[in-house]
């Protein structure tokens, strides 16, 4: 729940930081915004790395329980139609669960509409579909998924996203979202027991995302 609230907080700063961005874009010179919005326009298609998935991982992580992430999120979305793109994700953890090796991987087909046309910029709502697995070091210091046996889980995602993407200068922007994820892994009794396998080895449930990228 602290870590839900954390990253409700930290999103709820990078969005007054953006407003206030966009206020000072606005009282820009009157001339400067026509070659602004061109630019914006021209470019169809983005990459960007969710950094909150970096930060959440290593808050997530508990050296007194051997228990380590390093969360990697990267994506890539293209511009289809007027308002439509689509897309793609991946989400990797490596490290250490209670002292035994981790690995999980999401990868997941995003589809979002923007408010403005012709553009990749401003609010949009989002929805993806993917599948996601965890591998867990079994006795034999193998990587195993055996979700009957308490070792990691294979399962699909789906989530709906509401965020908005502010342009900076050069191509590069970024883009804070809220996303709630609905997904039907587990980890077994041992996780429940323990509280462990939500977070960053799920993305279940309320998260926010903050992503940095470039368009072109």
């Amino acid at each position: 729940m602290k870590k839900t609230i954390f990253g409700m907080i930290v999103l709820l700063l990078v969005c007054s930081s953006m407003a206030f961005a966009q206020q000072a874009r606005q009282q820009a010179p009157a001339q400067a915004q026509p070659a602004a919005s061109a630019g914006s326009g021209e470019r169809k298609n983005a990459i960007s790395m969710d950094v909150n998935y970096l930060f959440r991982g290593f808050i997530e992580s508990e050296t007194d329980i051997d228990t380590f992430y390093f969360g990697l999120a990267p994506a890539y979305e293209h511009l289809i139609s007027s308002r439509f793109s689509i897309g793609g994700e991946v989400y990797t953890v490596f490290g250490t669960l209670l002292d035994r090796d981790i690995l999980y991987i999401g990868a997941g087909f995003n589809a979002r509409i923007y408010l403005l046309p012709d553009r990749m910029d401003g609010w949009f709502l989002g929805a993806t579909l993917g599948f996601n697995m965890l591998a867990v070091e079994d006795a034999n210091g193998n990587l195993k998924v055996k979700p009957d046996d308490g070792l990691g889980f294979v399962s699909l995602y789906t989530n709906a996203r509401l965020g908005y993407k502010l342009h900076l200068a050069g191509g590069f922007f970024m883009e804070p979202s809220l996303a709630y994820t609905h997904n039907s892994g587990y980890f077994g009794g041992m996780g429940a027991f323990l509280g462990i396998g939500s977070g960053v080895l799920d993305n279940a449930g309320w998260t926010a995302a903050i992503r940095l990228g470039f368009s072109f």
